[in-house]
């Protein structure tokens, strides 16, 4: 093992390029390169870690499970409780009516209408996330597409890039 004279990283015989700096050991096996006025410095010591070079899934939580298909997935852009706070005023904004609000859940009821007899939205806020259900009421067998019009009412009454759907 030797000593990269660029970095102090130590490297084993075998390699030809740095891992730390590049610095390349056949041409210049104890010499450091010299700077040019438009480098940038040279790094001393361990190698900076930029958190964008993390593979995605140690940069971000993984998704949450999302069960049938009335629920979305959503990434959001806000930390959870942002997200808990605009959600709860969209679905005021939207006149419906809030029947739990325990962070990190909250649901609302939709007003009856002609396709439905109402129907409860419950959105859970998560790290990263937020995973959005509408469901009808246990006597109604079919919901017309109501369920997925309320979500994407919902969606639409938060700020513009807060939530986008989750692939």
């Amino acid at each position: 093992m030797k000593s990269c004279p660029v970095c102090s990283i130590k490297v084993g015989d075998a390699k030809a390029l740095c891992p730390g700096c590049g610095h390349d050991f056949a041409a210049a096996p104890n010499v450091a390169p010299e700077p040019t006025a438009d480098a940038a410095p040279l790094h001393v010591g361990a190698p900076s870690v930029d958190p964008h070079d993390a593979p995605p899934n140690a940069r971000e939580p993984p998704p949450p499970p999302v069960h049938g298909r009335d629920e979305y997935l959503f990434r959001v852009s806000q930390p959870p409780a942002v997200t808990y706070g605009l959600v709860r005023e969209a679905m005021l904004r939207l006149g419906w009516t809030i029947v739990a609000d325990a962070a990190p859940v909250v649901s609302a009821k939709t007003s009856m209408s002609a396709m439905s007899f109402g129907e409860q939205v419950d959105v859970k806020v998560y790290d990263g996330y937020l995973v959005a259900r509408s469901k009808g009421n246990s006597w109604q067998l079919y919901d017309w597409g109501k369920n997925k019009k309320n979500v994407e009412a919902l969606v639409s009454a938060l700020p513009p890039g807060l939530a986008v759907p989750a692939k």
